[in-house]
Order: structure tokens, then C-alpha cells, then sequence
């Protein structure tokens, strides 16, 4: 019985610690980010990279099937979750702070990363802009948005003489499933110990 519910705290734990479990940030040997993997999107996990060319050669295709997020309500959560999971300052580096840390942006002060979902008469995205501007009276924040269109062959690849300013989020479905919260599992965890405990009496 002891053994059995050693295994059961066991696997409590390890539940607990993957609905705990933060994106991992990649990191290229320059200190550039290129990309996380982990990504929670409304409880969808994602790996995204940022990397430049056109929408057709980034996506194999540039057509909503090509795309991770098909609706503006999806490209704005994912958007949302690069600002509060990706774009951060921390032991990886100044991400937030710093754009031109970022692969796909030269420009220290501001650098727009495009999720693209849909293509009618143009291609739509949402875009992060991630700023640092610390001019005197000129502090600005990140900004979500705003959502726009452009035509399919938009090359975010940098020209020359000029400040690279746009790169792809291109995303990865890892797993649809919506990561458990603590509570929850808080309280399969009780309702197990429980049972355990109640069987217990019983042989005894």
C-alpha cells in the first residue's frame, strides 16, 4: 500500500510540474533569440521561430492552410502570448528590452514580428511590436497589433543599407490539449489520496 501511494505522490508530482512548465526560449550562439518552443496559446502548446523570406517560401505556400492560426481571434492570442512568454527579460537575455536581440530585427529600438492567418484578396496578420525607445519624453511600450494585410510576396528579408524591422512568427502545433491547471490537479490528487486511504481502512 505504502508503495502505492509513493507512486501515485510520484505522479502528482510530475503532473504538477508540466502544468508548470515554462516555454523554453532558443537561443542561437550570438545570444539571439530565434525562436521558443512550449508556447501556451489558450491552452494549446506551440513552438514558434522567427525567420525572414516571403510568406511562400516561409509557409511552403502562402494560404490560410499553411497557417498554424486561421482566424484573427488566434492570431492575437498567439501575439499576446509572444509579448507575456516570449519577448521577456531574463537569464536568456534582454528579449524585451533589447529588439535587435531578436532574430529578423536590426533596429535596437523596434521590430515587428507578423503572424499571418488568412489570405482573401491580400494576406491578414497580426503583428507584435516590440519597442524600446528611451529618447527623452519618448517611452513607449510593447504594442499587440496592429492587424493588417499585405500581398503575399512581402519579404521581410533585410536590404541592404537599411534597418531590419519585420520577421515571420512562424508556429508549430505541438499538443492541442489544454495544459491542467495546479488547482485542478490539486484535487484529483485529494480525491486519489482519498480512495487510497479509504481502501486502506478496509483491510485493516
Amino acid at each position: 500500500m505504502l508503495k502505492t501511494i509513493r507512486w501515485c505522490f510520484l505522479g502528482l508530482c510530475v503532473a504538477f510540474a508540466n502544468a508548470q512548465a515554462a516555454p523554453i526560449l532558443l537561443v542561437d550562439g550570438s545570444g539571439r533569440l530565434t525562436g521558443a518552443t512550449g508556447v501556451d496559446v489558450e491552452g494549446a502548446i506551440y513552438n514558434v521561430e522567427f525567420v525572414d523570406g516571403t510568406c511562400i517560401v516561409v509557409f511552403s505556400g502562402c494560404a490560410a492552410t499553411h497557417f498554424a492560426f486561421t482566424t484573427v481571434e488566434g492570431a492575437l492570442a498567439a501575439s499576446q502570448a509572444l509579448l507575456d512568454q516570449v519577448f521577456v527579460d531574463g537569464a536568456a537575455g534582454s528579449f524585451d528590452s533589447v529588439p535587435s536581440l531578436t532574430v529578423g530585427c536590426t533596429w535596437r529600438n523596434e521590430c515587428r514580428f507578423v503572424t499571418p492567418f488568412r489570405v482573401i484578396f491580400n494576406m491578414d496578420f497580426v503583428s507584435v511590436q516590440v519597442r524600446n525607445f528611451r529618447a527623452p519624453q519618448e517611452v513607449f511600450d510593447d504594442v499587440l497589433g496592429p492587424f493588417g494585410a499585405a500581398d503575399p510576396e512581402f519579404d521581410t528579408s533585410p536590404v541592404p543599407g537599411s534597418f531590419d524591422r519585420f520577421a515571420w512568427a512562424r508556429w508549430t502545433l505541438v499538443s492541442p490539449q489544454a495544459v491542467p491547471e495546479p488547482g485542478t490537479i490539486a484535487i484529483l490528487g485529494a480525491g486519489l489520496l482519498a480512495l487510497v486511504m479509504a481502501r486502506r481502512r478496509r483491510r485493516s
